[in-house]
């Protein structure tokens, strides 16, 4: 069998290798969740109370609540309890150990969570974690890891310092074409994302009703080609 050599489409890194994720903004409300030694009946606000699932986590938060979700190292998987996809709210961090030792994993579904493992909403922010594993085989052309998602405009949205990689898309925003929406202030930075079928970043802004897609940054990120 031949194996082809992976290009490097882009890269700014020394070497494919990530700090631990920085701390997220002190929010409202930091939740704790712990696959390993959590529990979803605890309340979920210290390290040693922590929820077992995101999913739970996610269920406390709401937009504009400033909440920050700190989650310990684990693989946070349909099999380990999660309910796909995550839906983070505006505002709200979702914040990892470590990107190498905190995974969501959607473990190669062929159905369940309608085209995304992650949708963030406005100024919600992701970080310190791998996300893998969203190609379902039939669909992986749009099948992706994190998708910015909010109307009339995405706005402020943050992914950096993780992995993400085995997606049709890896990180993608917009709906070009169908009612439009803008993009702006959205950082994308110190991720590295590989095993693609798509885009590694793709983003649409339809520039409608007066919005205007402007701000954004997309940098410091290590982008791993497959293809020829």
């Amino acid at each position: 069998t031949q194996h082809r050599k992976p290009r490097i489409l882009f890269s700014l890194f020394t070497a494919p290798v990530l700090l631990a994720a920085c701390a997220a903004a002190t929010g409202q409300t930091t939740w704790f969740v712990d696959n390993i030694h959590g529990d979803d009946s605890n309340p979920g606000t210290s390290a040693t109370t922590a929820f077992e699932t995101i999913t739970t986590a996610l269920s406390m938060t709401g937009n504009g609540t400033n909440d920050t979700i700190q989650v310990a190292p684990g693989v946070y998987s349909q099999t380990n309890g999660e309910t796909f996809k995550f839906n983070v709210p505006r505002t709200v961090s979702l914040t990892g150990s470590a990107p190498r030792t905190t995974i969501i994993d959607g473990e190669y579904p062929t159905s369940g969570y309608n085209g995304e493992l992650l949708r963030l909403a406005s100024n919600a922010t992701l970080s310190g974690f791998t996300v893998r594993n969203a190609v379902d085989g039939q669909t992986s052309w749009w099948t992706g890891g994190i998708r910015f998602f909010d109307r009339p405009a995405v706005d402020g949205v943050t992914v950096e310092n993780c992995i993400i990689h085995n997606m049709g898309r890896c990180i993608y925003a917009g709906w070009a074409g169908n009612g439009g929406e803008g993009i702006l202030n959205v950082t994308i930075r110190n991720n590295f994302m590989f095993h693609y079928t798509a885009d590694a970043v793709g983003l649409w802004g339809d520039n409608v009703n007066g919005t205007v897609s402007v701000g954004n940054k997309i940098v410091n990120n290590t982008i791993v080609s497959d293809a020829n």
